[in-house]
């Protein structure tokens, strides 16, 4: 599939304009401009990023059909009904020169790619070709035998296309021209009048015509890039045609679908599309590859009957025009940009606003659009977007963070939640300049001050209770006196309706307000008012979630649900009680209430009597189990002789009896009280006070309780509703005294003398928070294993920061994961109960019993020598990688005479895991050299001798084999190799270890090099490799480090470095800091 192919959706139209017929179209090859010709004479030139009209040229007489930008110069050419062809020069803003050019209207004019010649096509049947730097002709092509309608050049051949209505279909092979007419410098201006004309006669071209269509051929055009070309014509069909060297021109495929004439039709000049124009009011888009069409416009409605002549293709950008009766259009075919694309401004935050106004404290800032406001912090984070009907003229900060703004009518405030509201209305548009002591600056259209009074008593309190302002709430309340509907409202819709509540007196009000803060008491009082199902209802669920069991029992009793009553009594121990429930049941004649009921409180008999009416021979089932003999025996009297046969016996039942009792606990009469409430942690508005404010400031029976936030946790403390029951004002209070309404709790007042003592108020404390099993792991434990088994991943990584000096924590991801999924394990208790979780532990021991285990990672190890094997190289050196980091989270289960062994082998595994990574980087860094110079095949022989020696044991052959074939490879500069010591050492290590030497290709070969380096060495070819002084290899450069020379390791998987190389990660195990000193892994042991 051709990966440039995009899906086109619909045409997206960018310009157009409204004017005469346009009959030719040109767009600028680099400039945002384009040139119509108009069937008037005018030539327009737009420029259609800004959609303004540049210039206007009026020269010709009759419509202009030709035109052409040149690719370089500041120029266009055109050619009209006038017969005249004329050259003109656009920063000029004049013709510099006009050709007689034909005897007939010029159909098509355009200038070639290279060189100063342009070609034109007439309704005088013929070509012609022009030299506009000479101002002559050069060559006419006859042969067309009517008019000619389009003649072009190939973008990169010395061909022509030509297209007439004599049905057929040319092409010109005009080479000789190119070669007479080519000069090796270009002429100056004097000597240009003065060139001779280079006319060429019919034995200098050749030419192929085709018979193309059924009717007039209208239009032709080469591709781009391709060897193709197309025509358009009369018959509703366009064709694209092969240019074959050998076979000369053919028919490929033929597009049909056009419903009138074809005027025009392209390529597209980066994309397998075509486009079309045609009489029948449309512009199709063709695809090549399915060779159907994909898309069609047509003008919009008002102009739906306009047709199409003409098309041009922007040579850059995906932009096309289309020229019809009544103007020209430019459009795309679909939107350039991917569906998901990675802007530059895809991280910032652009605000398209008018103007930014900044508080003083930096912390707030508003962007201001025409209708639209938003509050963002420094960062900036959008807190909120207020938007309006009308256009915000100005805005200004308060020093208390509230936005000043106005529109044309109003002066508004805005806090940074949100939350706007009308100050006052003004009659005129003014602009706000500040604010200060109270008053709005202002400026009138007129330039007049004017200064508006702002009473900030409102915002003031709004603000408090936007940040929770206790003390700023308390003070604006006794500034304000009283709240109005808005306000009240206000303080719900923030969270606060227990506050709320304390303005309000309406039942209907306060109810809901009671529900919203859980103040049952006052709920309950406002429902008994109200007295409707809805409010008993809510009334029972808000009392059970805070555990009010006397409201929970009367709502339940006003909705009459004798089994909700039940298993109230039920939880709180009142038997008694149950009874009553059991009484109303009764009344209600809800039979499977009354039977539970009787069943819990024990009365058998009852649950007999129950039963016995329905179904007698379960009630005789029931008796004889409970042993109440007597009442089966009146019960057999009821059954037929066929039913007693299939029920026990009393004989049997006396004898060996399964009574029931046993199984139902019993239910004894206990006091009970409203579940204890959580204190205020705040301590109530008491101590605010106290704390911020002087006797003088407080009026008598003015302290805020407990409760105005919350209801008071117990049911004696009610308050003191009966002042707010003014039956003659119902609804909202908006002009209620603060103090009267603060004077409900006289017990604040009491000194601390007159408090009551400890001994009479209890109050309940919250038990502490205990500890988690997993949290209790890692704080008792400096093993990584038992903090990550906990899901404490940052303290497991700190410890083994200080273990193995980790730094990079990304290796560890999955392993992490893995790990603390074993840390739980999952159990489902019953079919309708959630999922539970239990945490595994060793047997006898509070430690957790996750962690790999030894055999686990032995097969791991097996998993990875196969990856080896099979030369899977990436998926080798990530499966050894984790098995070397698995190593830090093992788990050794052994006897004591056993550990010491075990331990040797997780450090083995460490140092068999390190030596294969390292040979897989070393073999991959071999294989990246591809460069056939000395030097290339020199370090490739030494990367293969480093890798031969690298303790890979498990594959010691194969890896011998590999090195060698480096060694022996066919390349000529490498051949002398062989000769060296390295290839010696590895043939005669290879020819040692082979043991059965008909396995191995590669044995007769390294007996070659052995007997060979036997009688002469090259000594020349030195390689950086000395088989008899030790070295260690390094982990980065992949160069030896001989003994003697200083090194550095990595801490946890002991890799060797230069020491250029201390301080940064380890390349193999990609955890821990090459040079640091640390105490070392820790593991967990533990003694079977």
């Amino acid at each position: 599939m051709n990966k440039n192919r995009v899906k086109f959706d619909s045409f997206l139209i960018k310009f157009e304009t409204k004017s005469s017929r346009v009959k030719g179209l040109a767009f600028h090859p680099k400039r945002k401009w384009i040139l119509a010709s108009l069937h008037n004479g005018t030539i327009q030139l737009w420029d259609y990023s800004e959609k303004t009209l540049i210039d206007k040229f009026d020269e010709h007489k009759g419509p202009v059909r030709g035109l052409d930008f040149h690719q370089h110069q500041p120029l266009f050419v055109s050619g009209g009904d006038d017969a005249k062809i004329k050259l003109w020069n656009y920063k000029l803003r004049r013709c510099i020169f006009t050709l007689d050019a034909h005897e007939d209207y010029i159909r098509t004019t355009f200038f070639h790619r290279e060189h100063p010649w342009i070609i034109s096509a007439s309704d005088d049947q013929s070509i012609r070709i022009w030299n506009w730097q000479s101002r002559s002709r050069i060559v006419v092509l006859t042969g067309h035998t009517h008019y000619v309608m389009c003649a072009q050049f190939h973008p990169s051949n010395e061909l022509i296309l030509s297209a007439s209505i004599d049905q057929t279909l040319r092409l010109w092979d005009i080479t000789p021209l190119k070669i007479r007419n080519t000069t090796s410098s270009l002429p100056s201006r004097d000597e240009v009048t003065g060139l001779p004309e280079i006319l060429l006669t019919k034995t200098d071209y050749t030419v192929e015509s085709k018979e193309a269509h059924m009717k007039e051929v209208n239009w032709c055009a080469f591709h781009p890039d391709k060897d193709i070309c197309l025509s358009a014509a009369d018959d509703n069909h366009i064709k694209v045609w092969k240019l074959d060297s050998r076979l000369g021109m053919h028919e490929l495929y033929t597009l049909r679908g056009h419903a009138n004439n074809v005027n025009c039709a392209l390529f597209h000049p980066r994309r397998n599309l075509i486009i079309s124009a045609s009489e029948d009011r449309s512009v199709r888009v063709w695809d090549m590859e399915k060779r159907s069409e994909i898309l069609g416009l047509r003008c919009r409605r008002e102009r739906e009957v306009d047709r199409f002549w003409t098309l041009a293709a922007h040579p850059k950008d995906d932009l096309f025009a289309a020229g019809h009766d009544s103007g020209m259009m430019i459009f795309k075919l679909g939107r350039e940009r991917p569906e998901q694309a990675a802007l530059d401004t895809a991280g910032v935050k652009k605000f398209d606003a008018k103007f930014v106004v900044t508080s003083s404290n930096r912390k707030l800032q508003a962007y201001i659009g025409p209708k639209w406001i938003k509050i963002c912090d420094a960062h900036p984070n959008v807190l909120a977007t207020i938007t309006e009907q009308r256009k915000i003229k100005s805005a200004v900060w308060d020093a208390s963070g509230v936005l000043i703004y106005n529109t044309p009518v109003h002066v508004k405030y805005a806090l940074p939640d949100g939350h706007c509201t009308t100050i006052l209305s003004v009659q005129e548009t003014l602009y706000i300049t500040g604010i200060k002591d109270g008053k709005v600056q202002c400026l009138n259209r007129k330039g007049v001050i004017k200064q508006i009074p702002v009473d900030a008593r409102e915002f003031n309190f709004k603000q408090a209770v936007i940040k929770n302002d206790r003390a700023g709430i308390l003070s604006s309340l006794r500034q304000l006196g009283s709240l109005t509907r808005a306000e009240i409202s206000f303080l719900v819709k923030k969270g606060y309706p227990g506050l709320a509540l304390k303005f309000v007196k309406d039942a209907h009000t306060r109810f809901p307000l009671a529900i919203q803060a859980f103040d049952i008491d006052n709920a309950l009082e406002s429902a008994i008012k109200i007295d409707k199902k809805p409010c008993w209802e809510q009334l029972a669920e808000a009392a059970i979630q805070v555990g009010h069991i006397k409201a929970a029992e009367r709502a339940y009793r006003e909705l009459k649900k004798p089994y909700k009553l039940a298993m109230l009594y039920l939880a709180s121990g009142q038997k008694d009680k149950m009874l009553e429930a059991r009484s109303l049941a009764k009344e209600l004649g809800d039979k499977s209430t009354e039977f539970i009921i009787s069943l819990l409180v024990k009365d058998f008999v009852g649950c007999v009597q129950i039963i016995r009416e329905y179904y007698p021979n379960l009630a005789y089932t029931c008796a004889v189990n409970h042993g109440l003999y007597e009442l089966a025996i009146e019960i057999s009297g009821e059954l037929s002789e066929e039913q007693l046969a299939l029920l026990p016996s009393l004989e049997e039942a006396q004898t060996n009896s399964s009574w029931m009792p046993e199984t139902i606990p019993d239910i004894e009469n206990v006091g009970f009280e409203n579940w204890p409430l959580l204190n205020d942690d705040d301590e109530g508005f008491e101590n605010v006070l106290a704390d911020e404010h002087s006797e003088e400031e407080i009026v008598d029976g003015g302290d805020w309780g407990e409760d105005e936030f919350r209801p008071s946790p117990e049911p004696e403390q009610e308050d003191n509703l009966e002042e707010l029951d003014d039956e003659g004002d119902g609804g909202w209070s908006e002009d209620e005294p603060l103090e009267d309404l603060l004077d409900d709790e006289e017990e604040q007042e009491k000194t601390e003398e007159e408090k009551p003592k400890p001994s009479e108020k209890v109050q309940f404390t919250a038990p502490s928070l205990g500890s988690s099993t997993a949290s209790n792991w890692s704080r008792s434990s400096d093993l990584a294993l038992h903090h990550v088994l906990a899901g404490s991943y940052k303290s497991a990584f700190l410890l083994l920061q200080k273990q193995v000096a980790a730094v990079n924590p990304e290796p560890l991801e999955d392993i992490f994961r893995d790990l603390f999924f074993q840390s739980k394990a999952a159990y489902q208790s019953s079919p309708n109960y959630p999922t539970l979780y239990v945490h595994p532990m060793r047997s006898n021991t509070s430690q957790p019993s996750g962690g790999y285990k030894l055999e686990e990672l032995m097969k791991r190890l097996n998993e990875s020598y196969k990856l080896f094997t099979t030369a899977k190289f990436a998926e080798a050196i990530v499966s050894f990688r984790n098995l070397l980091l698995s190593v830090l989270f093992l788990n050794v289960e052994a006897s004591e005479a056993d550990l010491d062994t075990c331990l040797e082998q997780a450090y083995e595994l460490i140092e068999i895991s390190k030596e294969y990574i390292l040979g897989l980087q070393v073999w991959l860094e071999r294989k990246t050299i591809t460069g056939k110079e000395l030097s290339d095949n020199k370090r490739a022989c030494e990367l293969a001798a480093y890798f031969a020696k690298l303790n890979l044991s498990k594959h010691r052959t194969l890896v011998l084999e590999k090195a060698l074939e480096v060694f022996l490879a066919k390349s000529n500069k490498t051949q002398e190799f062989r000769k060296t010591f390295a290839a010696a050492s590895i043939a005669r290590r290879l020819l040692e270890h082979v043991s059965d030497p008909k396995r191995s290709k590669l044995v007769p070969y390294a007996e070659k090099v052995k007997s060979a380096a036997d009688i002469q060495v090259d000594q020349e070819l030195k390689l950086d490799y000395d088989d008899k002084n030790p070295y260690d290899l390094c982990a980065a450069t992949f160069k030896p480090i001989y003994k003697g020379n200083p090194l550095t390791k990595c801490p946890l998987c002991f890799a060797k470095y230069n020491p250029d190389f201390a301080g940064q990660t380890c390349k193999i195990c990609l955890l821990s800091e090459v040079g640091k000193y640390c105490s070392g892994i820790h593991l967990s042991t533990q003694n079977e």
